[in-house]
């Protein structure tokens, strides 16, 4: 298949090697022989040599000799010299080698050989082909089988042995063809399998029944290898035809369809599998007593037939089925008799009844069922009808009008208008595919329609968003089924006192949708009447009732303050029953009534802030935000100075005018904490312990701040003081050396303390049992204290601070007290209590 070139890498036999050299030492009138080894690691696997097509040594006689190089022998000359020939070369045991000798008449000498490891190493040119796997002992051949099941088919295979790599079976192509036939069919066996169980009954039936088979071995090298062919004879297996329906002497229906089976029995043989089938049928019958037969043809496996219904005549009948298998036989069944019935047919299910109406000014449909009226008929296919006459007139008329219908349809569409009188007769008569007829009795029916007693479906119980109109859906109900012809819709907005039409229409629509937000939020009561196919009013419907719920509109900004830094907002709105504000993107919480004023408590820096409105309706929907830009800048007006003294636990802040100001405010850290009407008025600060700064913002009438220079000041006090909060007085609270303690706790409360919007401190409600509690206690060993100034603090709002830093603002609760050996010693207990908070009134 190829050709590769190898070199030496090995030898056996030769003396003295070294540097590649060996050497062959050979007596007088003797011969000396050695083996060279050669690389076959290049050729691919599964390739089998078939010769060396050339072979070449390097040579050194120093004499004349003999040289026998695989199957050459010549002689020699003094002198190196590649010998070259062809074959020589066998792979055996594994290895590609060739034999190497000298022979020496006369004289005896030594002649070097150059092997692997040399500058002339050895060297050949194999000539391959792809190793082969031949088939061989095709068993079965040459012999008689049953045909119809699964025969193995099986081989034996032989492999080459390749100079690299194990040879193995890829496939193997089984090939296979009826006797007579010219076209071969393969069927691949997959790897190393040399059987196949074969079903035989794939092959047709012919007069000299047999096949012809063979395989192809194809090696993994890819060569394939063919079997000679060889030939078996087919025989049949003996089929019995058991449980023929119908069965001798069974009752068929005369206009039904006739299932005709059969099932195949066979004796199996023991040492094979697989089964026989049927490869066609004859189904044949005839009326007993006669000598006509219709034959129907089955064409596959099928082992039933179909008789069309109406094929059959009523009376016996005989029949019998001929069937060919997959084994090649025929079999014919006897003849078995049957009796095909008759039946009669009833109409049943006329519509409209007498109780109905088919209404003159609709198109009306009449229809009818038939069934079968013989209780002993099995379910074995249906009648149907092949036609039908609807007949029909007015009351009193003589003559009946005629519908023919033909086929299956049990059913007519009378159009409208056709009636004229106030009732008619009707009844039909049905022709069934058995070729029995039948009629149905008279029926006299009303061509009146019925008054109509609609139904409320939607909205009804449910909140209704009507931004968008609502939509208000019925249902038209009376006995016929008629459709409406006109429709009347009315609300009512004080809970069905009253009603005021909302909508009328014409035709067979059940909906109508109201225009956008036609009704006001609150509970809304509807009902809807509607006129029949004659047009006549039926009665109202039952009230239903559903909620409007939507969400507001937009307020409409009407009016905002711009430069002033306390700002203003007016809107127009409908449905408010709340606001939010929110400045700067924080919400400053929500308000509680119609009110569409708005005017700051927090003084804006200048610039411009981004300010938010939205409202809130009964049900609390609220709507979306109007926003606008408010453009702050303050204009100051005069001056104002500061001055402060410290007064002990206190502060005391005086300003210094200049200009007109309507209302002064205290500052503290930045945060109001009290206001004067009159400009020129003094502070004072009792609540605050340590260093802070302060100023005064005075507003004139125009809403315009000016803001004082900013000073610092430090109350102190030597031990501790106590004194109401907008008291004037203190009470010193001095204590012996080390015998003062106090402590800030918190702990569950009996009530909770409620937090609302703007409010550093929660406020304490006692109509909830949860919450957590702010305590400071402070117990003094006092001297020189009148404690009876203490008892009359209690209860009351007060301010605590001490020396330490301590500073507490709430109720003094508890004053608890020991005497002895003229000291007295107190314990002072106050909660924390959230305090109004001071902002800046509206100017």
């Amino acid at each position: 298949m190829g050709q590769y070139n190898v070199t030496c890498n090995g030898s056996s036999g030769l003396s003295n090697l070294a540097g590649g050299v060996g050497e062959l030492h050979v007596n007088a009138n003797s011969l000396a022989s050695a083996k060279l080894f050669f690389y076959a690691g290049n050729v691919p696997a599964g390739e089998v040599l078939d010769r060396a097509s050339a072979l070449a040594v390097y040579l050194n006689a120093p004499y004349p000799i003999s040289l026998l190089l695989g199957n050459i022998a010549g002689p020699s000359w003094t002198g190196p010299e590649w010998k070259q020939t062809a074959d020589g070369v066998i792979f055996t045991a594994g290895q590609l080698q060739c034999p190497v000798a000298v022979s020496a008449e006369g004289t005896g000498g030594t002649a070097q050989i150059w092997v692997n490891g040399s500058a002339y190493v050895p060297y050949a040119t194999l000539q391959t082909h792809a190793g082969k796997i031949t088939p061989s002992g095709l068993s079965p051949a040459n012999t008689t089988i049953k045909k119809g099941f699964y025969q193995r088919f099986s081989w034996s295979v032989s492999a080459e042995t390749p100079i690299n790599g194990a040879l193995t079976v890829a496939y193997t192509n089984f090939k296979y063809r009826a006797l007579g036939a010219t076209t071969w069919t393969t069927v691949r066996v997959p790897g190393p399998d040399t059987y196949l169980n074969f079903d035989t009954g794939i092959l047709p039936n012919t007069s000299n029944p047999g096949m012809e088979w063979y395989v192809e071995v194809v090696a993994s090298s890819g060569a394939a290898t063919a079997s000679g062919y060889t030939s078996v004879q087919f025989e049949s297996t003996e089929v019995r035809l058991n449980e023929l329906t119908p069965a001798a002497n069974a009752t068929t229906y005369k206009g039904f369809p006739v299932v005709c089976a059969w099932q195949l029995d066979y004796t199996q043989p023991a040492d094979l599998t697989g089964s026989i089938k049927q490869v066609s049928a004859r189904v044949r019958w005839r009326k007993t007593g006669e000598t006509v037969v219709t034959e129907y043809a089955v064409n596959n496996a099928t082992q039933t037939y179909t008789i069309a219904a109406g094929a059959l005549p009523a009376g016996d009948v005989d029949w019998q089925v001929e069937v060919t298998d997959t084994s090649g036989g025929v079999t014919t069944s006897s003849w078995t008799k049957f009796n095909s019935k008759e039946l009669e047919i009833t109409i049943n299910d006329l519509y409209p009844a007498a109780t109905a109406h088919a209404v003159k000014s609709i198109v009306n449909r009449f229809g009818w069922t038939f069934t079968v009226d013989d209780s002993e008929a099995p379910i074995v296919g249906y009648a149907k009808q092949s036609g039908a006459v609807l007949y029909w007139r007015n009351a009193g008329d003589a003559a009946y009008h005629e519908v023919t219908i033909t086929g299956e349809a049990q059913y007519y569409d009378m159009p409208a208008g056709t009636f004229t009188a106030a009732s008619i007769d009707w009844y039909v008569t049905v022709l069934a595919n058995t070729g029995t007829q039948a009629s149905s009795a008279v029926i006299t029916v009303s061509t009146a329609d019925t008054l109509s007693t609609p139904v409320c479906v939607a909205p009804s119980g449910v909140y209704v968003d009507d931004t968008d109109g609502c939509e208000f859906k019925w249902q038209h109900i009376n006995e016929t089924g008629t459709v409406q012809s006109a429709y009347e819709l009315e609300t009512s907005i004080d809970a069905g006192a009253s009603f005021t039409t909302l909508a009328t229409g014409q035709g067979a629509a059940n909906s109508f949708t109201s225009a956008s937000k036609a009704f006001p939020l609150g509970s809304i009561y509807w009902r809807v009447r509607t006129k029949n196919a004659d047009s006549v009013w039926g009665s109202y419907s039952p009230v239903a009732i559903f909620v409007v719920k939507r969400r507001p509109d937009a307020p409409r900004i009407i009016f905002s303050s711009d430069s002033l830094p306390l700002p203003v907002l007016r809107w127009q709105a409908s449905d408010q029953t709340g606001f939010e504000i929110m400045m700067d993107g924080t919400s400053l919480g929500v308000v509680n009534g119609p009110e569409k004023e708005w005017r700051g408590t927090d003084v804006l820096s200048d610039g411009p802030h981004t300010c938010s409105v939205r409202i809130f309706d009964k049900f609390e929907d609220t709507s979306s935000w109007t926003t606008i830009t408010m453009q702050v800048a303050n204009m100051p007006s005069g001056s104002i100075g500061i001055s402060f003294r410290r007064q002990w636990a206190q502060v005391q802040l005086t300003p210094a005018v200049e200009g007109t100001f309507i209302a002064a405010y205290l500052l503290r850290d930045g945060k109001v904490i009290a206001k004067n009407t009159a400009a020129t008025a003094e502070f004072i600060d009792r609540a605050s312990v340590g260093v802070h700064a302060y100023k005064i913002r005075a507003f004139d009438s125009a809403g315009y701040y000016t803001d004082s220079p900013e000073v610092y000041a430090d109350p102190r006090v030597p031990f501790g003081a106590i004194g109401l909060l907008g008291g004037t007085d203190w009470v010193l609270l001095k204590t012996t050396k080390d015998k003062n303690y106090i402590s800030i706790s918190r702990q569950l409360a009996a009530g909770a303390f409620m937090h609302y919007f703007g409010r550093e401190r929660p406020v304490y409600d006692t109509g909830s049992d949860t919450g957590v509690e702010e305590v400071l206690t402070a117990e003094y060993l006092l001297e020189g204290i009148d404690v009876s100034a203490l008892a009359a603090l209690q209860g009351k709002t007060v301010v605590y601070k001490d020396l330490r830093g301590n500073l507490i603002v709430g109720t003094f609760t508890d004053l608890p007290q020991s005497q002895s050996a003229h000291k007295t010693t107190v314990t002072i207990k106050i909660t924390a209590t959230e305090q109004e908070a001071m902002a800046y009134d509206p100017v």
